[in-house]
């Protein structure tokens, strides 16, 4: 426990500043280049792109899918996983 008048050395912060700061960095960039999936996902309206995991588990669907195959996404995605 630190005393009130006691002043922490700027080594012990300036670290967790540091690894804050790249969290959120990396945060960030995992966002951007999953909003780039997603648009490359919904635009593509020729060709069927269907996601699933290793269950099996439809996890997405997109618009060429409900082209293709007649069922939106709704119908389709597991539940658990609702994206489209």
């Amino acid at each position: 426990m630190v005393k009130p008048k006691q002043k922490l050395p700027m080594t012990t912060a300036a670290p967790e500043a540091g690894a804050e700061s790249e969290n959120n960095r990396i945060v960030s960039e995992l966002a951007e280049m999953k909003n780039f999936l997603d648009n490359i996902l919904q635009s593509s309206i020729k060709h069927s792109i269907i996601g699933q995991d290793l269950d099996r588990r439809i996890l997405s669907w997109n618009e060429g899918a409900r082209r293709n195959y007649g069922y939106v996404a709704e119908d389709r995605v597991s539940p658990k996983e609702a994206s489209s």
